[in-house]
């Protein structure tokens, strides 16, 4: 009898030992499963994060370059664009103008659709399928000195052992600074004899008439250096691949330095167009101000300014002056 109940209870200790290994062992493989399922997860969502932070430098670089490329294509045609945003989607995704199949080797390696062909590579060596469609491109000036660009991308991305997976869509943006980008305006009109760098003028005051003293040094330097001012009058640095002429909020506009154009073989000649940049290409008609006090050049007297524009150089009522005559 005693060893009836002996053997039983031997036969329930080890039952119960046999039950609680089981169980640890079931227990801890839920755990490392979890655990395994929460790493995997923090990998993909630092992975999509570092996406998308990285996203807004390869944006910036591909549009500087598209900005760039742009400015070399509508001077080496000498013609403007008829839609700037259409021309800036082709060479900022793929590289180059389809239309007429011109490509730009500043864009080699460059473009939008590299990086996305760059990032697919690297989340296969982490094991996940990561795609990307870009949906739109937009751009408008953010400030006068300033291009924002927008991306709408569809994001997709995908653990291979099926574990976890993400789809999305995300409008990233990048600002790109026009300052040092050459002014298509100039390009195109001068021929590529003229090509001017955007440089923001420094000054706030053009002519010192401070005793009297119509000292007009700074806007010599400002002619001299065709630095540039924001004047809603003016069109901005996008519209100005187009032509369009039209006043904006954001618009920048410069003197064009005659003197300089007359040393490339530009015939001056008598005429009555004012010297800022955007009414001087257009040959737009204004009432215009001549014989300027300390701003008289040869040949021809060149430096000649519209009445609109007077108040904004400070020339107004402080120089002398006199009536066009050709």
């Amino acid at each position: 009898m005693k060893k009836g109940m002996m053997f039983t209870l031997v036969v329930l200790i080890a039952l119960s030992i046999v039950f609680i290994i089981a169980f640890s062992r079931t227990r801890y493989s839920i755990t490392d499963k979890q655990q395994v399922y929460e790493s995997r997860i923090m990998t993909m969502n630092d992975f999509i994060k570092s996406f998308e932070s990285d996203a807004v430098r390869a944006i910036y670089i591909s549009s500087f370059r598209s900005l760039i490329a742009m400015e070399d294509y509508v001077s080496s045609n000498a013609e403007f664009l008829n839609d700037t945003d259409y021309y800036f989607k082709q060479i900022f995704f793929d590289g180059q103008v389809i239309d007429d199949e011109y490509t730009f080797d500043i864009m080699n390696g460059s473009t939008f659709q590299d990086y996305q062909s760059k990032v697919s590579g690297i989340a296969r060596e982490i094991n996940i399928q990561f795609n990307s469609s870009v949906n739109s491109i937009h751009l408008e000036m953010a400030n006068p000195w300033t291009v924002r660009v927008y991306v709408d991308i569809s994001v997709n991305l995908t653990d291979f052992s099926g574990l976890a997976s993400w789809r999305y869509n995300k409008t990233i943006s990048s600002d790109i600074p026009i300052i040092d980008l050459r002014d298509p305006m100039y390009s195109v009109n001068t021929l590529g004899k003229l090509p001017v760098i955007i440089r923001k003028s420094h000054y706030k005051t053009f002519v010192n008439d401070t005793d009297n003293k119509n000292d007009t040094i700074n806007l010599q330097i400002h002619l001299n250096n065709s630095y540039y001012i924001n004047n809603t009058m003016a069109p901005n640095f996008l519209m100005r691949f187009e032509n369009n002429i039209s006043p904006d909020i954001n618009g920048i506009e410069s003197l064009v330095n005659l003197q300089v154009l007359a040393d490339q073989g530009w015939v001056i000649g008598c005429n009555d167009r004012s010297i800022v940049d955007y009414l001087y290409f257009n040959e737009t008609e204004t009432d215009v101000w001549c014989n300027i006090q300390n701003m008289i050049f040869q040949p021809d007297n060149w430096f000649i300014m519209d009445t609109a524009h007077v108040d904004i150089y400070h020339i107004n009522n402080t120089l002398d002056h006199s009536p066009c005559t050709c």
